[in-house]
């Protein structure tokens, strides 16, 4: 996995992250105005739509995130063994 495209965010997505947060507070604010029954439900099902992209986006970054974390951690192990060895072997 590239690190860049965990950690670097393209300009793409932090536009569609920024519009999509731009969806949650609108619809925040339309649900609080809206007093109408089944306008009021058709309005959550919309914001259940938004919310659940929003999540999605995130999860998907915190998979990157975690899959790098294990890589690194595992050569952090990797390293720290070969170090020992030498270290040993030196004392020898």
């Amino acid at each position: 996995m590239d690190t860049r495209e965990v950690l670097g965010t393209s300009l793409q997505d932090i536009q569609e992250f920024m519009d999509i947060r731009e969806k949650v507070e609108t619809n925040i604010f339309d649900l609080r105005q809206t007093e109408d029954g089944e306008e009021r439900y058709q309005k959550l099902l919309n914001f259940k739509e938004v919310l659940e992209k929003q999540c999605d986006m995130i999860e998907q970054r915190i998979k990157k995130i975690i899959a790098i974390r294990e890589d690194t951690h595992y050569y952090y192990e990797r390293v720290n063994q070969a170090i020992k060895k030498y270290e040993e072997e030196k004392a020898n």
